[in-house]
């Protein structure tokens, strides 16, 4: 869509100063139109489920890195 090519190259920008999210932080991120579809909120405060959660442990990731009690992980 036109929104995610927008925030992507506003993310992207080379000038530090001209990036989305240098002027009013992440506050200007998630004002953007893509964002607002999404309740952030929600995603925020951990109240929403991700639609995807992978396994790292299933990836090249060495299993010492990766917290034993770390329940949302494992």
């Amino acid at each position: 869509s036109h929104e995610i090519k927008w925030i992507i190259c506003d993310l992207l920008k080379k000038d530090p100063r001209e990036r989305l999210g240098s002027n009013q932080g992440v506050r200007e991120i998630l004002a953007h139109p893509w964002l607002r579809k999404i309740n952030t909120r929600a995603i925020l405060s951990k109240q929403t489920d991700p639609p995807l959660k992978p396994n790292l442990l299933e990836f090249n990731v060495d299993e010492k890195d990766v917290p034993q009690n770390d329940s949302e992980i494992r």
